[in-house]
């Protein structure tokens, strides 16, 4: 991403109806969430979830996840409870970014069926998010980062 911003930096890397990314402004901001993820203790290897819908925030997010050294793992924004129950528990995720709401989805009322405490790292139905670590939010990003170490 850096020798591209570097490269192609002023022009357009993602545009929707209302926004657009330019290459180094994406990066800037990619390097700035990778920094808010390492400072959550996001690790090398640590598998990081999420469920963000077809928003502009997807691509710095996947960029600064890469940066911190970890794997990201996109869920279908669009899975009901159980959908997201069974795959959440399957990825070995220690951290989940999601959004608070998609059409009629409420993640934080479906996490909290799947797994009260979700948002402490405290459930034992999602074992990998660490214990008693408290959710945090990404500044400047409208998805809430939770069970960071």
């Amino acid at each position: 991403m850096a020798d591209s911003a570097g490269e192609f930096g002023d022009r357009s890397l993602a545009i929707t109806d209302d926004l657009m990314l330019k290459y180094a402004g994406t990066h800037a901001w990619a390097m700035r969430l990778a920094d808010g993820l390492i400072a959550s203790g996001i690790r090398p290897g640590d598998h990081v979830g999420l469920i963000v819908a077809n928003h502009l925030e997807f691509v710095p997010l996947k960029f600064a996840i890469a940066a911190a050294g970890a794997i990201a793992v996109p869920f279908d924004y669009v899975y009901r409870q159980d959908g997201l129950a069974y795959v959440f528990a399957q990825s070995g995720c220690s951290v989940l970014i999601t959004m608070t709401s998609f059409g009629d989805l409420d993640y934080p009322a479906m996490l909290d069926a799947i797994a009260l405490g979700w948002a402490n790292g405290s459930s034992e139905k999602l074992p990998s998010l660490p214990r008693g670590q408290p959710g945090c939010f990404l500044q400047g990003l409208r998805a809430p980062l939770v069970g960071a170490r």
